[in-house]
């Protein structure tokens, strides 16, 4: 999680959304003494904000106060009503389809799962994967419930014109001339489509844990279309959260 005091945004890290690079982007306006070369960082708490945890755990003697997966009823605990009610709340969002193969890819390159290229394979691996507990984590990260709503919402898909959309309204300025790349949801898939790789049991498994963010953003609930951007995005909207609220009332998702 980071917390800009200088722009006035907190931001939930949603893994497998195109978070790492939008972290590295935002962590230039939070905490001190940042580059976006930087492997990892350490907690930081200072009067510029908050860079939560980000790293080996080896390095801390005592459990860091701010994390980088945090749930959102944690950060608000943590910093307080008072910062919490005059910041904007940023988080990222993806296909349930696309983020689950995006979290298969990664177990394979970190040696969990067996690589493989036979579709086969690849399709029993994702059966086997906890998708119910991922969805309720999903849940409990991004608190959509009403409790602590998101404000503005990084969709994976359009993730470069959010971003560019959030920093304008922000004010953000990166102090470093260059800033992280951010990879294309096409480029990161375009070997593995959820279409040929998502079986009917995972796509109802799938359906059921991350039922209310096809419900929400708008988002197909078939995979051969999990690339394309949501419903609300399509529709114009690309404000706070309570501009999508109208896109719901008005029946256009």
């Amino acid at each position: 999680m980071l917390y800009s005091r200088g722009h006035a945004f907190i931001y939930s890290q949603l893994n497998r959304t195109g978070s790492s690079s939008t972290g590295l982007y935002l962590r230039q306006f939070c905490g001190p003494d940042f580059t976006p070369t930087t492997p990892w960082t350490p907690e930081i708490i200072s009067n510029s904000g908050v860079v939560g945890r980000v790293g080996a755990r080896e390095t801390f003697t005592v459990e860091p106060r701010f994390q980088v997966h945090m749930a959102l009823d944690a950060m608000h605990a943590g910093l307080g009503a008072e910062i919490w009610d005059r910041c904007a709340i940023v988080s990222n969002m993806r296909n349930p389809y696309t983020r689950t193969m995006s979290i298969r890819n990664v177990w394979e390159r970190q040696g969990r799962i067996e690589a493989s290229e036979d579709a086969d394979v690849v399709r029993g691996q994702i059966d086997a994967m906890d998708i119910e507990g991922m969805g309720l984590r999903t849940r409990e990260l991004t608190h959509l419930d009403g409790r602590y709503a998101l404000t503005h919402i990084l969709f994976t898909e359009t993730l470069e014109g959010d971003l560019q959309a959030l920093a304008a309204d922000r004010g953000l300025t990166p102090p470093h001339p260059s800033r992280p790349r951010l990879q294309s949801n096409e480029n990161a898939l375009k070997s593995r489509h959820p279409g040929e790789f998502i079986s009917p049991d995972a796509r109802r498994r799938i359906e059921a844990a991350y039922g209310w963010i096809f419900d929400l953003y708008g988002y197909s609930r078939h995979p051969d279309d999990a690339l394309q951007p949501p419903a609300c995005r399509q529709a114009g909207w690309s404000g706070p959260t309570d501009g999508l609220a109208t896109f719901q009332r008005e029946g256009q998702i």
